[in-house]
């Protein structure tokens, strides 16, 4: 078997006010959003702060850029956030999960200020999202011990 390589901290958070509860990566898939084809290592944060944060990393500087920051996303704790593999051309499909009862599915334009979501409302907090390989079906996990389904 051949030896890992060491693995080493480069920054250690794109934020540092708040309890941080979950991080997602963008899918490969999201690389033909970028111009010149690049890899595009982006990802999001979610906390205790009901805010949303999408940030890039850049291998070659070694260092996280905010891109977007979703100042009041939920008005409770966000527990999970979930980048979608159906992100197309101009955007991206992203879902978090809320201590308000609520899931909400967002879809941001990364290269303009505009983003729009759409409530889900449940009948307890949610703990999980997850899409499916494909990005058409979302699962949602919340504590009544259920987990509700949600097609595009």
């Amino acid at each position: 078997m051949k030896e890992m390589g060491k693995w080493v901290f480069l920054k250690e958070a794109t934020r540092n006010d708040t309890i941080l509860t979950a991080v997602c990566w963008a899918p490969r898939t999201l690389r033909f959003l970028m111009k010149d084809g690049a890899d595009p290592y982006y990802f999001a944060v979610v906390g205790c702060d009901n805010k949303m944060i999408i940030s890039h990393f850049s291998p070659e500087l070694k260092r996280v850029q905010v891109v977007r920051s979703l100042e009041v996303c939920h008005s409770g704790w966000i527990r999970d956030v979930s980048w979608s593999p159906a992100s197309f051309l101009n955007h991206a499909l992203i879902a978090t999960g809320s201590e308000d009862n609520s899931c909400k599915i967002w879809r941001i334009d990364l290269d303009k200020n505009e983003h729009s979501s759409q409530t889900l409302e449940l009948t307890s907090p949610v703990w999980r999202v997850k899409w499916n390989f494909v990005g058409n079906l979302l699962a949602v996990g919340y504590t009544s011990n259920e987990v509700a389904n949600a097609v595009t």
